[in-house]
């Protein structure tokens, strides 16, 4: 059983030699008839009814997609000769031959009835970059396309759905980068977008990059980046959009490493190569490189993979740059993104001097402490000890910021907060407790620094771990305090 990859691949090698074209007769005879074949193949509508007549000519295709069933001699013969006619009519057209474009229709359609995942595309012969008219013809075509979002007629809610398409445009206008990018991901555009600007877009990049490259420094929409974008390779969508200098390109390059399926897949060498040249461009435009990271790393969870990038990044850029990187997290008394942030800012640790990462986790101990586990917040205070995101961070300000004398100063300190919190005025007995809890919240990053030294693969530690003053295990103080039982270590 052979996939169809390899199907293909054996069908166009054949097709080099002498032998049939195999029109699709059927699917020509109606976009010879339409009187604008580009504008009906642009709709979803339009796009269905030539697929349909192209079912006639090669059916058998899809089923041998889906079912894997081996291939027969007959069909073989027919596949090798509709892939010989495709190639010579990409490799000739012209477009004195075609005014209505009705062949160049059915190339398209026939190209996208025979892909899968843009392999067809890389396998195709080089002599088709020699047709400097075709590739001029869809680079002009895509310049002029505009991405336009309607209401459904089937749609349950069309005053929601109109007002989310007012957000989206004047995001657009503003370049609201973290608005625009629920947008971005919560599409599959692979199955949503224009067929004929996905196969334009994968010609243009095999055959004629710069071409593409022209078209993507015109876009100013992110559906048509997004579509754009997702038509091509991770790797080859992030080097276009660097390439192209557009910034509705670059982030839906990015975009692109967490739209649907590749959401999880981790990034391969080339991949990461390309991530960094391309952060790299963005961070030296501040307000851009701010907006960037309230869109990726507010919720560093939702953006893994690129994590170990914009560390990188930050390594080499400036103190404002890497204050927006920590203003951007959204702190959570939670484990939530805690190793993402480790991963980031390991990756800055490991490329800078101790005086940058002192910054650093100065900074971060900074902003968490004006943070302090959600205490302008009576709702979400803590009732039990707990973690924070940016823990990594405190840790190396414990470690490398404070001499050993210092941090058992701070420790101290918070232990004597708790002795004397009946002291502070409570609004009920519920404040009480949170008052408690947060403090032996703040004291765990520097309870654990005692331990893990300047060893930065220990400074975090397991999220279900705590740490407990030991006399606090006293029944009087558990009573005083509000302290339910809990499996701690205890110091």
């Amino acid at each position: 059983m052979m996939a169809w990859s390899e199907i293909l691949a054996e069908a166009i090698a054949a097709s080099g030699q002498s032998g049939d074209m195999a029109a699709p007769n059927i699917l020509l005879e109606l976009t010879n008839g339409l009187n604008s074949p580009l504008t009906t193949m642009g709709s979803r509508d339009g796009a269905h009814s030539i697929f349909t007549r192209l079912k006639e000519d090669l059916g058998f295709v899809k089923l041998m997609r889906s079912s894997r069933l081996p291939i027969s001699e007959d069909q073989k013969e027919k596949l090798t000769g509709s892939v010989r006619w495709l190639i010579g009519m990409l490799s000739d057209w012209r477009g004195a031959g075609d005014p209505k474009q009705a062949k160049l229709v059915a190339m398209i359609a026939v190209a996208a009835w025979l892909d899968e995942n843009g392999i067809l595309w890389s396998l195709m012969p080089d002599k088709i970059a020699q047709n400097q008219e075709l590739g001029q013809f869809f680079k002009n075509s895509l310049k002029r396309v505009h991405f336009q979002i309607e209401v459904a007629k089937s749609s349950r809610s069309p005053i929601v759905d109109t007002e989310q398409m007012a957000e989206v445009a004047a995001a657009e206008a503003e370049r609201n980068w973290p608005e625009l990018r629920y947008f971005a991901e919560d599409t599959h555009w692979g199955v949503h977008s224009n067929v004929l600007l996905r196969q334009s877009v994968m010609l243009l990049n095999r055959f004629f990059p710069n071409h593409l490259t022209q078209v993507g420094q015109t876009v100013s929409q992110i559906g048509i980046a997004m579509t754009m974008m997702t038509a091509v390779s991770l790797c080859d969508a992030l080097k276009i959009a660097a390439k192209a200098e557009n910034d509705f390109l670059q982030f839906a390059s990015v975009c692109r490493i967490f739209n649907v399926h590749d959401r999880v897949s981790p990034l391969n060498t080339a991949q990461e190569d390309a991530l960094d040249a391309l952060l790299k461009l963005v961070v030296k435009d501040a307000p851009r490189w701010a907006a960037w990271m309230l869109a990726f790393a507010a919720h560093p969870y939702r953006a893994s993979q690129m994590q170990p990038a914009i560390g990188r990044c930050l390594a080499l850029a400036d103190e404002a740059a890497l204050r927006a990187y920590v203003d951007a997290i959204c702190l959570e008394p939670n484990w939530l993104g805690r190793d993402e942030v480790k991963t980031c800012l390991d990756a800055f640790a490991n490329r800078v001097p101790l005086e940058r990462r002192q910054a650093a986790w100065t900074m971060a101990f900074a902003r968490w402490s004006k943070w302090n586990f959600n205490v302008s917040e009576d709702h979400s205070s803590p009732i039990e000890i707990t973690l924070s995101n940016i823990d990594f961070a405190i840790v190396g300000y414990a470690v490398e910021c404070l001499t050993p004398a210092e941090r058992e100063k701070h420790i101290a300190d918070l232990l004597c907060m708790v002795e004397r919190a009946e002291h502070v005025w409570h609004k009920s007995q519920l404040q009480f407790m949170r008052y408690i809890y947060r403090i032996l919240s703040n004291a765990q990053p520097f309870i654990h620094a005692r331990e893990c030294s300047d060893d930065r693969d220990k400074w975090l530690w397991s999220k279900n771990g705590k740490y407990f003053f030991s006399h606090l295990d006293d029944p009087y103080w558990r009573l005083r305090c509000g302290i339910h039982d809990i499996s701690s270590r205890r110091l």
